[in-house]
């Protein structure tokens, strides 16, 4: 059928391959409803590129496929087959090496088209590879052009995660519309058909319109599935029994599974000659993923089970990927071949880092555990828990180690057990589970010492020390630690070395002792030469966290930034949690707010413990400072898992918020009680910053009388009356509202600096109490602090939020907003949620007219299209 209509879209297309052939590689995603032409436009684009002459470019197609669950780096195969170097990297099953072989595969001299069709159905590692690809395109030869629908919501946020993370002038976007007036009429000339009707039927969907040129004249089918069926009944009965045995397989199906239908030789001509598949001598395929989802549909349960067996026999014959295999496993009902190849399938989509997939197999295979063996069982649970970790699926995590433990007890094997009690226990530290994660811990120990030193032996000291070093008992961390890789280096045995190291340079460092900060950088080296991302970013996020307590704030933003970006390169969605809710703590200090307050949306979803324990704190004491009604509720619920964590970490930070909320609503009895004993306890560890915080604000609550010995400076000080002193110390350390609380315990002027300093801030709550002590001391003639209508955030709205209700003021959707600014959806709603909330007003409506009048955005006329 003739291309109608994107004449200006393939236009885009030729030139930014000629802007890649001149060394501006470029990004270019094409979406659309399905059926609006993408693969039609792809084609008519590689029709047009230069087939000969020396800037004859590559072009190499690959497709993502319809599985239940997608297969990892399913279109990167297709790709590697025409490319042996990123085929050898594959075959490795080293993620870096793909990584290495496809930037290679656009660093060549010669031009390189990349096709990906279909992204919505890709898997979570093709789409890092395409991040990773994008953000080094734009200075190569190359064009990496990807298709995707965008007629579903979680699509949409996926696609936009990576695109949000790649150079803007690298990205061109191609958004296909439907077809109008004109363009039904150039396909429906000649036809005999009404135009308008046609028109009017398909909305402009050029896969509707062919579907309804195909059918019988007269007959005008209510959907494209009626479409494709009233052309597939045209067919002959061996023709169609043909195309409903390939239809079962999203994929290209091989011809061995179409030999299987009787006669098949020649009902291919006839199906290919109705326009429903194409043939290319070893593979057939539907011409449109939509006819053969259409086919799929009008299958009878039973007789599309039977299909699914057939393609499952000939693909396992075949040797097809496990996960295909399991996708027709689960279509024919077959749970012995879920059993048998599931496993395999979860285990290749975690060795790709698509953890998505693998916990997908892994749950597929929950109703079938009896299938399996004790240890096989014991095993697979192991394995499911540790996907569902990396997916922030902290509970469920926890659960299945328990089960996979209590499995463990059935079989005579210490040494497994033990191994697995010390992941038991690392799930439940994750948990908040501090108790349970210390029984595993020293359970795992008892078990393994009577048969003297071993590598498992090794590494269940490893995890005490890491429990040790998060419980800043860093002399206990240290001790086991290197016991732990005594024996490791008697045994030269490195597999859980960079653990060890880890903890013991983070042990050291945290403890700020000579040497420590340059012990887990030469820790964090050493993981990364052993290959182990993983304790790489931990290693990064613990130096964060180092500089925090030691209140090295610039030093600790930049390693997060790094550890962060790591993590979310390599999928790692848990630690990039982890990273953001540490800087966010870092942020209330150096008086960044509003980014603290981007991140609160996130405390509407289901969170692992770890991250909520440091989020709810910082979220909690600016909100607490601002006057923001919910957060003592916020704080509480912070001091309540901090407590159960029993991590001074974690109480300090927690205790001392908690505190300095109860000291802005005046409840100054109710602080000693939470901060003193956590006082006690980081005096006896010897954290001085920790210490200082609690001090001061049990001080203030009048707990104590004088400053204990061993707190840090700027507290001390401003605890023996030496405000000028402390106030100038903290303005070197780069923490404002520090400073403004220093100065408010100054002389007049000094307090009048703090009161600017915290309308700065947008510290509403500190201000208005420190206005109500100038009053009452007699000071007149007070600033009234800024307006509503011209504060940099007015109503307490961050950045963000003020971006998306000026988008609200001219009649933009939430999907709109989230394409606009680059988020989700999701994120777009919880950001509506809290305008309204902040404003005080009931729909989006309103929210726009508040804002106007406080002057966030103009005054915006009746049908929203342009201020008044």
């Amino acid at each position: 059928m003739e291309l109608v209509e994107r004449e200006v879209e393939l236009g885009r297309l030729l030139a930014a391959l000629d802007a890649a052939v001149d060394g501006a590689g470029r990004v270019v995603l094409v979406r659309g409803e399905p059926g609006i032409g993408k693969t039609a436009l792809i084609r008519a684009f590689v029709d047009e590129t230069p087939a000969d002459g020396p800037e004859r470019p590559e072009v190499l197609l690959g497709r993502c496929d319809d599985l239940a669950t997608p297969r990892e780096l399913g279109p990167i195969w297709d790709l590697a087959a025409s490319v042996p170097p990123l085929a050898a990297a594959l075959a490795s099953g080293d993620r870096a090496k793909v990584y290495v072989a496809a930037l290679e595969l656009i660093g060549r001299p010669r031009p390189t088209v990349i096709l990906l069709e279909d992204l919505h159905w890709a898997d979570a590692a093709t789409l890092d590879l395409v991040k990773v690809i994008g953000r080094r395109i734009d200075t190569a030869r190359a064009l990496l052009v990807a298709t995707y629908r965008d007629d579903d919501v979680t699509v949409g946020d996926r696609i936009r995660a990576v695109v949000g993370d790649l150079p803007p002038h690298a990205v061109e976007r191609l958004a296909l519309d439907p077809l109008g007036p004109e363009g039904v009429r150039r396909l429906a000339d000649g036809t005999g058909r009404d135009a308008d009707q046609l028109l009017a039927e398909s909305d402009g969907n050029p896969f509707f319109v062919a579907e309804l040129l195909a059918s019988a004249d007269g007959e005008v089918p209510a959907s494209v599935e009626d479409a494709t069926r009233s052309r597939a009944a045209q067919l002959s009965p061996v023709a169609r029994a043909l195309v409903e045995q390939v239809a079962v397989v999203p994929r290209a199906a091989p011809i061995e599974v179409a030999a299987t239908v009787e006669g098949w030789a020649d009902a291919v001509d006839e199906a290919v000659g109705r326009g429903l598949v194409e043939y290319d001598g070893a593979v057939i395929c539907f011409r449109h993923q939509l006819a053969r989802r259409a086919i799929v549909a009008g299958l009878p349960v039973a007789r599309r089970r039977r299909l699914n067996a057939v393609a499952l026999a000939v693909l396992t014959e075949l040797g097809a990927p496990a996960a295909e295999l399991v996708h027709h496993a689960d279509e024919a009902g077959d749970v012995d071949a879920i059993v048998v190849n599931a496993p395999e399938a979860a285990r290749q989509a975690a060795a790709a880092e698509s953890h998505t997939q693998a916990l997908a197999h892994y749950r597929r295979l929950g109703p079938h555990l009896d299938r399996f063996e004790p240890r096989a069982g014991a095993e697979l649970l192991d394995a499911w828990s540790r996907a569902a970790i990396v997916e922030v699926e902290i509970q469920e995590a926890l659960d299945l180690a328990r089960r996979s433990v209590k499995l463990w007890r059935t079989v005579d094997d210490d040494v497994a057990l033990a191994e697995e009690l010390g992941w038991l226990s690392r799930a439940a530290w994750s948990a908040g589970e501090r108790a349970e994660a210390e029984a595993a811990s020293a359970e795992a120990i008892a078990l393994l010492e009577p048969a003297g030193p071993s590598s498992e032996l090794a590494a269940a000291l490893s995890t005490r020390a890491q429990l040790e070093m998060l419980a800043f008992d860093h002399a206990a961390a240290v001790a086991t630690a290197d016991r732990a890789l005594a024996i490791v280096s008697d045994l030269g045995d490195r597999r859980f070395r960079a653990n060890m190291l880890v903890n013991r340079g983070s042990a050291m460092a945290m403890e700020g002792v000579a040497g420590g900060d340059e012990a887990l950088v030469e820790a964090i080296g050493e993981a990364a030469a052993l290959g182990d991302l993983e304790e790489v970013i931990r290693g990064r996020v613990n130096r964060a966290w180092a500089f925090l307590v030691h209140r090295r704030l610039p030093v600790a933003l930049d390693e997060l930034d790094g550890a962060i970006a790591e993590a979310v390169a390599h999928d790692l969605f848990s630690f990039e949690l982890y990273g953001s809710a540490t800087r966010a703590l870092v942020q209330t200090l150096t008086g960044d707010w509003h980014a603290v307050e981007d991140l609160a949306p996130g405390l509407a979803r289901e969170q692992a413990s770890r991250e909520r324990l440091v989020l709810l704190p910082a979220v909690g004491v600016v909100r607490a400072r601002r006057g923001v009604v919910g957060a003592r509720a916020l704080l509480d619920e912070g001091w309540a898992l901090a407590s159960s964590s029993r991590e001074l970490q974690r109480t300090a930070v927690a205790g001392a918020a908690v505190a300095e909320l109860a000291w802005i609503d005046d409840r100054l009895g109710e602080i000693g009680p939470v901060v003193l004993p956590v006082l006690d306890e980081a005096l006896r560890v010897s954290c001085s910053w920790f210490a200082g915080a609690l001090a001061y604000w049990a001080w203030k609550a009048g707990a104590i009388d004088e400053a204990p010995a061993g707190i840090s400076e700027p507290h001390r000080l401003q605890i023996e009356g030496r405000w000028r002193e402390a106030a100038d110390r903290w303005h070197e350390l780069g923490m404002p509202y520090e400073r403004a609380l220093a100065l408010a315990e100054g002389d007049t002027d000094a307090r009048l600096e703090a009161l600017r300093l915290l309308d700065e801030l947008g510290a509403e709550a500190v201000a208005a109490k420190l206005r109500s002590e100038l009053r009452a001391d007699g000071v007149r003639q007070l600033p009234r602090g800024p307006r509503p209508s011209t504060r940099g955030n007015p109503a307490g709205l961050t950045a963000r939020q003020v971006e998306v209700v000026e988008l609200l003021a001219v009649g933009r959707s939430n999907p709109e907003i989230a394409d606009q600014l680059f988020i989700s959806p999701r994120t777009v709603d919880h950001h509506v949620s809290a305008i309204l909330a902040k404003l005080d007003v009931a729909g989006r409506d309103e929210a726009v007219v508040a804002a106007a009048e406080l002057g966030i955005v103009e005054a915006v006329s009746a049908d929203r299209g342009a201020p008044t």
